[in-house]
């Protein structure tokens, strides 16, 4: 295939998830009025737009895989150098490899916690459903 062929490809595709998104908020706001209408309490947000709720959701993310890629870049362009490393270089790579390390292991660390509360927040329904049962039966029971 040709670069055009290519490109005309890639604008079709782009816009039909265009298309898409745009009918996918329509519909949204569409429902959100008519909820509106059956209960004026419920207020009227307009919807977020994808962009932004998936920079908000993964803001930190994206930084981490920035600054590892930042150290990335920097490492291979002192490994592509044809001439001998000076003593500054061997410091620059040293530091470059301790943020990849640093920025990986905060990635994963933010993973693991963000696992560690969606478990805590599990276990705190299930107890708290469980208590609620529990009251339930010992109040019949009285």
């Amino acid at each position: 295939m040709t670069v055009a062929n290519w490109l005309t490809l890639i604008g079709i595709i782009v816009g039909g998830i265009v298309a898409l998104q745009i009918g996918y908020l329509h519909r949204k706001q569409m429902r959100q009025i008519e909820l509106h209408r059956a209960d004026p309490k419920v207020p009227l947000h307009p919807p977020a737009h994808t962009v932004t709720r998936f920079l908000k959701d993964k803001w930190i993310y994206m930084m981490y895989l920035a600054c590892i890629i930042y150290n990335v870049v920097v490492v291979i362009g002192y490994a592509r150098q044809t001439t001998p490393p000076m003593a500054r270089d061997v410091i620059d790579i040293a530091f470059h490899m301790v943020g990849i390390i640093f920025f990986v292991f905060l990635w994963v660390l933010l993973a693991v916690m963000r696992g560690a509360v969606r478990a805590i927040e599990l276990v705190a329904t299930f107890k708290e459903t469980r208590w609620e049962g529990n009251n339930k039966e010992s109040a019949e029971g009285s």
